[in-house]
């Protein structure tokens, strides 16, 4: 739910929400990969990263490419 809010834009991603180092490799991935399947992102990375750390981060990352275009 909190994604879902981030990723429309009534709610600001808060960095501290997932760990710089955790974001970081999660970005890397979404960079190769792609923000539109959740499952490839998980499966390519390591096992601690949680699906909530990526669909927040996602979601930040679609807002940022919607509000772009």
């Amino acid at each position: 739910m909190v994604a879902d809010l981030v990723e429309k834009g009534q709610l600001e991603f808060q960095p501290d929400w997932v760990e710089e180092t955790r974001r970081t490799m999660i970005e890397t991935a979404c960079a190769s990969l792609g923000l539109q399947w959740l499952k490839p992102l998980k499966e390519a990375l390591p096992p601690e990263i949680t699906h909530d750390e990526i669909r927040l981060v996602v979601a930040r990352l679609r807002r940022e490419q919607g509000s772009a275009a």
